[in-house]
């Protein structure tokens, strides 16, 4: 009788110790975080022994968003979208991270019952990504230089850059933003021509050295037109990219929160 007691108690045990192991402990993940311990904290979180519920994946989902790895993060938060919508600050974050990714985070974005700073994170990213121009009267203060500047390239017309540069050599870099660029690429280009010009009225056309200083001016020429095609795409790029950080860095500080 006292056998068959031992080995009740002893079940009893095993089966506490089971469901203890089995659940997540909060105690001991603040202690990882604390220290830094990134490679005890994975290896924690992704134990076979965890039981996967809601709660593993948000936290999962957090260590994607701490780690920067968006597989992690996406695999996880869409297993935990209940806990990050009742989690501003969880939430909030998860935005900023997603802001400047090329993936659908904010297109499958529930956009009911938002927190107010998720919905202008949300509307400022479809600002950027909008070949429209939205409404900007949410946008706060301090993004409306970046702001600006995005927009007064995005308004130009890279076609626009190549006919000037085909007018002459030089207008299409001030259209597109480059001012200095114009005297180098006018006196670069002016002296190619100059040299083709020598050779052709001392050798003829024909000749060999006309022929190259021929080849070289119109490569150099061509070249300064593609130069200043991808110069404004560049600065398009940049432009964006300046206001996607201004945007993040904003945020980012006005909300000042850790989930651990």
């Amino acid at each position: 009788m006292n056998w068959i007691k031992k080995m009740g108690l002893l079940f009893c045990c095993f089966c506490f110790l089971k469901i203890t192991n089995a659940q997540i402990n909060v105690s001991f993940l603040q202690y990882l975080y604390e220290n830094n311990l990134k490679k005890e904290l994975q290896t924690y979180l992704w134990k076979n022994t965890l039981k996967e519920n809601d709660t593993l994946f948000f936290e999962r989902a957090i260590f994607g968003l701490n780690e920067n790895n968006e597989k992690i993060f996406i695999e996880n938060f869409n297993q935990a979208k209940n806990l990050f919508f009742q989690n501003e600050c969880a939430l909030n974050k998860a935005a900023l991270f997603n802001f400047d990714k090329k993936n659908e985070w904010f297109e499958r974005l529930d956009t009911v019952n938002l927190f107010e700073t998720t919905k202008k994170i949300l509307l400022t990213y479809k600002i950027v990504n909008s070949k429209n121009i939205l409404t900007i009267d949410s946008l706060p203060n301090e993004l409306l230089t970046s702001y600006s500047e995005m927009q007064k390239y995005r308004k130009k017309k890279s076609l626009n850059a190549v006919l000037l540069s085909l007018i002459l050599p030089g207008l299409g870099e001030i259209y597109a933003g480059r001012k200095r660029a114009f005297f180098p690429v006018l006196l670069s280009n002016g002296f190619y021509i100059a040299q083709s010009i020598e050779s052709i009225s001392k050798f003829e056309v024909n000749n060999g050295l006309s022929i190259l200083n021929l080849s070289l001016t119109g490569l150099f020429y061509v070249s300064n037109i593609y130069g200043t095609y991808y110069d404004l795409k560049k600065i398009k790029r940049e432009k964006q990219k300046q206001f996607e950080i201004d945007t993040i860095n904003y945020f980012g500080s006005t909300c000042q929160c850790s989930v651990h």
